[in-house]
């Protein structure tokens, strides 16, 4: 199965210059919709997420951080650039 990926802000801040991190202001739970894509073994997945929109999000917030099954919002996308010396994304400000 071909899969894109939702890269969890943990995992953004080491993509991004330190400055592009403190600008970007992170929503707790926030995933960032990315461009990689990849084949995985059906086998492998687990189920859904639920993901939904910063409007959703801002309504329900205090309901979602008491608990229950995760939820995540998504309002932005990080676009991986691949360098040419190794591989993963280039430091830089590549959010869009």
């Amino acid at each position: 199965v071909d899969c894109v990926w939702l890269e969890r802000a943990k995992d953004v801040k080491n993509m991004v210059d330190g400055r592009t991190w403190r600008d970007m202001k992170c929503y707790p739970n926030e995933v960032f919709l990315c461009t990689t894509v990849n084949a995985n073994p059906i086998q492998s997945i687990e189920g859904p997420a639920k993901i939904i929109a910063p409007d959703e999000w801002k309504r329900l917030q205090k309901k979602i951080e008491d608990g229950g099954d995760p939820v995540f919002v998504c309002r932005r996308a990080l676009v991986v650039k691949a360098s040419s010396k190794k591989r993963g994304a280039k430091k830089g400000s590549n959010m869009s």
